[in-house]
């Protein structure tokens, strides 16, 4: 299987899943923010694990209602 010249290939960040990570939860800086989603543009592994962490703390969100929404019925 070919290769892309290297200065085709998108530079990954060092830990991927920390990065979608920060920039899930907003806590990039905004120009950070804007360079990383045009890295994400042309790269489907960090694509994938903000999607992966998007569910993630979709999931941890809507059990944290369901258990509080628990806690509120009458016993």
């Amino acid at each position: 299987m070919p290769t892309e010249p290297s200065e085709m290939r998108p530079t990954c960040p060092t830990d991927p899943v920390e990065t979608a990570e920060v920039f899930v939860m907003k806590r990039m800086d905004p120009r950070e923010a804007a360079a990383y989603e045009e890295h994400l543009a042309r790269c489907q592994a960090c694509s994938k694990a903000v999607e992966m962490t998007r569910a993630f703390v979709q999931g941890t969100r809507d059990a944290c209602r369901q258990l509080a929404d628990d806690d509120e019925k009458p016993k």
